[in-house]
């Protein structure tokens, strides 16, 4: 194979600048078939080049882009490009034959290497954070990217071009275009480009000589799904709606346990058909049995378990090796219309999300011809959020112009007829492995870039994040889905969960409550009967919320208290948001002789006794502590403690049961008792009782000790 000639354009735009250091560089390079062209209109080479037939001068009128690009189409014959400003330098001399070595031999027309910048006021040289691969291919899909995460794709020097794409992609460009928008064109139209972190070209950093800011295309686009949008307008496309709403939830073994609370949500709101698509890869039995529980439970709802492909997990597996570091679970969506091919439209819900109202308005909804319904999210669940409105995500990943077009992808209504006529999953598969290494919110960046320009969006109600609260408040009865977005789950023990976001979590835990009680109605009442000194303290607020985030369902809780808390006390706003929750106001001196009087009012056999500011420390505490006393007929569990010292903020093990419980007539924290054994005159807390007694040996209950 014969080697290429190459073209070295050198533009210069200040006679003054010196270009012996430039010549000098370039006149070590060891590549034979090099000519080199100072461009410009009063540009002298220096001595010795001027004798040197290497070195040539061309007389222009300006060093514009699109002049350089006539003169690579009309009067140079190179085979290949290469635009060196003349402040800078090649890394070794070498550079020219590696660079020209590898696009023979991967047969390339475009590559762009990686820059290291000499900065000349402190002679040190900063280099890249090379995390990408060697070579990286530049693609339709990527190159927006890439120039947006390197600047060294965003300026056309040192890159190696072939001359005819060269002289292609400058022919429509104006005399005012920048460099990103040249390299635009280049990776547009480039038949084969590589970004490559070999012979890296050398930016000499001097205060005329910065490199530029990412530049936001105008418009941003990422796909040809807009032209179909307009297409499908044009035609009078209608999405057909069929009667029976299709519900997808993508789920794996980690959020199972939280699917039948959303299921149960759908179906007492449901005023039509329902079908909902359980997708998984792996599913416990237990699990898959409390999902189909529902279909025997009500009519016109089906839950119908739909396992993944092999061919479609193969496929997804490929993102971890390509950048995606977190569960694929949320990439399932991708195969939706390949995985339910009878399913003309799909409701698509997150896991973490309650549906609040009929879904009727939501289904329904006008796509005009879009293959998306969206709910807008600016980017706002990043944490922390930022103050600006500037740099909340949606416009880092999207741009000032487009930045209040970012959605949230937990809720898409889907128009799967669109999907399948179009191969969208094919082309949008494609698109994720390319960029998935650069995404903040994985799936939903994807979905936001690819779908760009080519969703409907929807009112606020239909996917309204409980992080919105504080920003477009809403009432929860005002909102047919709720979405818990975010690290604090309401199936969590919370105790950072801001005021205005219990409300929203209390009418989760109340509808999986509800839920439990139907599906395990074995299962025996506990009342949680807590009691405070001091119905203002801040600390008991970890008492309620440890028992409220419980997942038992048959729970009450009695809060007693010698004053009576004020209307704006936390423990009368924790009153007003569940229902389960019932304060006694009872001036007895004690606590026992408090929590004796709330016995009167519970209605379960079974009593759960904390004193606050102790607190259970794991949401599963109250249904091993039962499931023990029902294993062993036990009157009375005990639950050993862990001890944490507020003022410290340390925490202690207090290993034996006998340190953790006053077996005397003050005091029975930390135990889950029945109702007979608690008569005073039948039991009496010492080591020759006969009542059945056993301790739960996980750190459960947690002693505050100020």
């Amino acid at each position: 194979m014969s080697e290429p000639t190459l073209a070295l354009l050198i533009p210069v735009t200040d006679p003054t600048i010196d270009l012996k250091p430039c010549c000098t560089n370039l006149a070590q390079q060891d590549y034979p078939h090099w000519t080199a062209y100072i461009i410009g209109q009063a540009s002298t080479l220096p001595e010795p080049w001027t004798t040197d037939d290497r070195f040539q001068q061309l007389t222009v009128p300006d060093v514009t882009l699109p002049t350089l690009g006539h003169l690579a189409q009309t009067q140079l014959t190179s085979d290949l490009i290469m635009i060196i400003d003349p402040r800078d330098q090649l890394d070794q001399p070498d550079s020219l034959s590696e660079l020209v070595a590898l696009a023979q031999q991967l047969d390339c027309d475009l590559i762009m290497p990686e820059l290291v910048r000499f900065d000349e006021q402190r002679s040190t040289y900063l280099f890249p954070n090379l995390w990408r691969q060697r070579e990286e291919l530049i693609t339709y899909n990527n190159y927006h990217f890439l120039i947006w995460a390197s600047v060294a794709m965003r300026v056309v020097v040192g890159s190696l071009i072939d001359r005819h794409l060269f002289a292609q992609a400058t022919t429509t460009l104006p005399r005012e275009a920048s460099s990103q928008t040249l390299i635009r064109h280049l990776c547009r139209q480039a038949r084969h480009g590589i970004y490559t972190d070999r012979h890296p070209y050398i930016w000499h950093l001097q205060a005329d000589h910065q490199l530029p800011e990412f530049e936001w295309p105008n418009p941003l686009t990422f796909s040809q799904l807009p032209q179909l949008v307009a297409a499908n307008q044009a035609a009078g496309y209608q999405a057909p709606v069929p009667t029976t709403i299709s519900i997808a939830i993508c789920i794996d073994q980690n959020v199972a346990a939280t699917i039948p609370t959303l299921l149960y949500s759908i179906a007492t709101h449901a005023s039509r058909p329902m079908d909902i698509y359980v997708v998984y890869d792996h599913l416990p039995a237990a699990a898959r049995a409390d999902l189909t529980w529902f279909n025997d439970r009500f009519p016109n709802f089906r839950v119908i378990l739909t396992p993944l492909r092999a061919v479609d997990r193969d496929l997804l597996r490929r993102f971890t090796l390509n950048g995606n570091k977190g569960n694929l679970t949320k990439f399932y969506r991708l195969v939706l219309p390949q995985l339910l091919p009878d399913v003309e439209r799909l409701i698509y819900l997150d896991a973490d999300t309650l549906v609040t109202s009929d879904l009727t308005a939501l289904w329904e909804s006008d796509l005009a011809g879009n293959f998306l319904g969206v709910v807008k999210d600016p980017g706002i669940g990043v944490e922390p959020r930022p103050a600006r409105k500037e740099d909340w995500w949606g416009y880092r990943l999207l741009g000032p112009n487009d930045g209040e077009q970012y959605f949230n992808s937990g809720v898409l209504l889907m128009d799967l007829h669109l999907f399948r006529q179009y191969s969208i999953s094919l082309y949008f598969y494609q698109f994720v492995i390319e960029t998935i290494m650069f995404y903040l919110l994985e799936d939903q960046d994807a979905l936001n870039l690819f779908f760009h320009g080519a969703v409907a969006f929807l009112p606020l109600e239909h996917n309204y994040i409980t992080k919105f609260i504080d920003i477009e408040p809403r009432a929860i009865e005002a909102v047919s889905l709720l979405h818990y977005l975010g690290p604090r789950k309401p199936w969590k023990i919370n105790f950072d969960l801001p005021t205005s976001q219990r409300a929203a979590a209390a009418r989760y835990r109340a509808t999986r409550r509800t839920w439990q009680a139907l599906a395990h109605a074995e299962q025996p009442a506990v009342t949680a009967l807590v009691d405070t000194a001091n119905p203002d303290d801040h600390l008991l607020e970890r008492t309620l919320e440890s028992l409220l985030s419980q997942d038992y369902g048959p729970l009450e809780i009695i809060v007693t208290t010698p004053v009576a808390p004020t209307p704006a006390s936390p423990l009368t706003r924790w009153a007003k948001e569940n229902p389960n929750l019932t304060i006694l106001v009872n001036d007895a001196p004690s606590r026992l002789a408090r929590q004796q009087a709330a016995r009167q009012h519970a209605t379960s056999d079974l009593l759960l006794c904390l004193a606050a500011p102790d607190y259970l420390d794991e949401v599963t505490a109250l249904s091993q502590l039962v499931a023990l006393q029902q294993k062993e007929a036990a009157a009375l569990v005990c639950a050993q403690a862990t001890e944490w010292l507020v003022d410290q903020s340390s925490f202690m093990v207090l290993p034996n049961v006998n340190d953790i419980i006053n077996f005397g007539p003050t005091d029975w924290n930390g135990v889950l008792v029945t109702q007979t054994a608690l008569q005073p005159d039948v039991l009496e807390f010492d080591s020759k009782h006969p009542v059945k007694q056993r301790c739960l040996r996980h750190n459960l209950w947690v002693k505050a000790k100020r």
